[in-house]
């Protein structure tokens, strides 16, 4: 009877022994799997930037490619132009500089951006200078 007891003692001490180690190994590699999620939240981050960044230059070439070689201007600007041409209204060179300088992507931004700028001059010119000459 003592020796059944004894092999029962260390037959449960073996499984109590197996039982932590499995545990033990389980929690390691469930801790493996959370930081591999957490770098797979890193690298699904970082792919949703880099791809925001390829749009954004895909956006960039394809506004260089819209330039027309005459004008040095994007077609859009050049569509605007030719409205305010038609429509018999000059526009200041310091306008048709900024206009070179800039990118657009709609013909509605270009005619904004423009009115935008007939108005400040427009303020600019109404101005009055300090009568303090004699």
């Amino acid at each position: 009877m003592y020796y059944n007891d004894t092999l029962t003692i260390n037959s449960l001490l073996i499984l109590g022994f197996l039982m932590v180690t499995v545990i033990i190994f389980g929690m390691s590699f469930l801790i493996k799997g959370l930081n591999k999620t957490d770098e797979n939240i890193k690298l699904q981050q970082e792919n949703e930037r880099l791809k925001n960044k390829r749009e954004q230059l895909q956006n960039e070439v394809h506004s260089l490619e819209n330039i027309n070689p005459t004008f040095k201007m994007q077609q859009v600007v050049i569509n605007v132009l030719d409205i305010y041409d038609d429509s018999n209204i000059q526009l200041p060179r310091d306008i048709m500089e900024q206009l070179t300088l800039r990118t657009f992507h709609s013909e509605k931004e270009v005619y904004d951006f423009i009115e935008n700028q007939r108005q400040n001059l427009k303020t600019e010119s109404m101005k009055k200078t300090i009568k303090k000459v004699r």
